[in-house]
C-alpha cells in the first residue's frame, strides 16, 4: 500500500494573508510607538524631578553642616574648586557626599548648579558660636539673584519682611533642547556683587528650574527664626 495516499499535504499561508497580517502588525506598532515614547519620556521626567528634590535637600543639609553653600564644580567630577569660585557649573555632588547617579537626570546627565556667591563663604569665628562675617550674609539683597519667566515677569517673589533671598538653583536641560545653559543663566559683575538672572523658558520646552531660598533651607531643616544655631537664620 502506498503510504503517500494517507499523507496530508502541508497547507501554507497565501501571500495575501501574510500581507494582511504584516499590515495589521504595522498599524498596531505605529499606534503603540508614540505611547511607548511618551511613557519613556514621562519616566525620565519623574526620575529627573526626584534627582532635583534629592539634590536640593542635600544642599540644605550641606548648608547646615558647613555654614555655607558649595561653589559649582567645573566639570563632571563633581568637586568644587575653591580657587576658581564658580557660581555656575555642575552640581558638586562629591562635596554633598552623594552618589553621582542619585543626582543625575533621567538621561544620566549631571544637573547644572547656580549659587548665590554671598552664601558660599561663611566665616565661623569660633566653633561654638558659629559667628560669621555679616558683610557676606546680612547685606545680601534680593535683586542679586533673580528668576524670571521667559516673558520677563518675575518667577520668584521674595518677601522683604521675611528677609528671604535666593540661595541656589538647579537646572535641567533635556537632550536636544533648543536651549543652552548660556541662554538661561546670565551674570553681571564680579565677586560677591555678581548679579545672577535665571530665565525660565516656557513650560513646553522641557527645561526645569528648581530654586532654593534661605527660607526654603530653613523649612527643609526644620529651623525656626529663633534658632540661632545656623547662620541661615540670621
Amino acid at each position: 500500500m502506498n503510504l503517500l495516499l494517507f499523507t496530508k499535504k502541508a497547507k501554507g499561508f497565501a501571500l495575501i494573508e501574510v500581507t494582511i497580517a504584516l499590515c495589521v502588525m504595522g498599524v498596531l506598532a505605529s499606534a503603540a510607538l508614540p505611547l511607548f515614547k511618551a511613557a519613556v519620556s514621562y519616566s525620565k521626567t519623574v526620575q529627573t524631578r526626584r534627582a532635583l528634590e534629592y539634590a536640593l535637600r542635600s544642599l540644605a543639609v550641606y548648608a547646615l553642616e558647613n555654614d555655607r553653600l558649595p561653589w559649582a564644580a567645573p566639570d563632571h567630577r563633581g568637586l568644587e574648586n575653591e580657587d576658581e569660585k564658580l557660581i555656575v557649573g555642575v552640581l558638586p555632588y562629591k562635596n554633598l557626599c552623594v552618589e553621582q547617579q542619585v543626582v543625575q537626570d533621567g538621561y544620566k546627565n549631571d544637573l547644572w548648579y547656580v549659587v548665590n556667591p554671598k552664601l558660599t563663604m561663611w566665616i565661623p569665628l569660633t566653633p561654638l558660636s558659629r559667628q560669621y562675617d555679616p558683610f557676606l550674609a546680612i547685606r545680601v539683597k534680593t535683586n542679586n539673584f533673580r528668576v524670571i519667566q521667559e516673558d520677563g515677569s518675575e518667577a520668584i517673589h521674595f518677601d522683604p519682611e521675611a528677609d528671604d533671598f535666593g540661595a541656589a538653583a538647579l537646572i535641567y536641560i533635556p537632550p536636544k533642547s533648543r536651549y543652552a545653559l548660556q541662554d538661561i543663566v546670565t551674570t553681571d559683575g564680579a565677586g560677591y556683587d555678581t548679579m545672577i538672572v535665571i530665565k525660565v523658558p516656557e513650560k513646553t520646552s522641557g527645561v526645569i528650574v528648581r530654586w532654593i531660598s534661605r527660607n526654603n533651607i530653613r523649612t527643609m531643616l526644620g529651623l525656626s527664626y529663633k534658632d540661632r544655631s545656623s547662620p541661615f537664620n540670621n
